[in-house]
């Protein structure tokens, strides 16, 4: 137990000195930072199906994602047992 204690507390100190990004002070010029772009990859594939390129902004359509579906995820890992097998029946 004192070993696994020592190694959780060394491994926490550890991740408490990665710096942050609230730690660095903004420096003059930040805000004329320019925004992501897109992968060249990306772009010839836009230039190819002719969609406009510009379309996104920031280079990367939103994505939404619905989740899981919690509650019937729980029936199904909790509800009935495994299926009867034919061939040891």
């Amino acid at each position: 137990v004192r070993r696994l204690s020592a190694t959780f507390e060394t491994a926490i100190r550890l991740v408490d000195t990665l710096p942050l990004h609230t730690h660095f002070a903004a420096l003059p010029g930040d805000e004329h930072a320019e925004n992501p772009r897109m992968s060249i990859k990306r772009r010839m594939r836009h230039l190819q199906n002719g969609t406009n390129l510009d379309q996104w902004g920031d280079g990367l359509p939103e994505r939404t994602w619905a989740g899981l579906p919690r509650y019937e995820l729980r029936a199904r890992l909790l509800g009935g047992a495994w299926p009867a097998d034919e061939d040891l029946s």
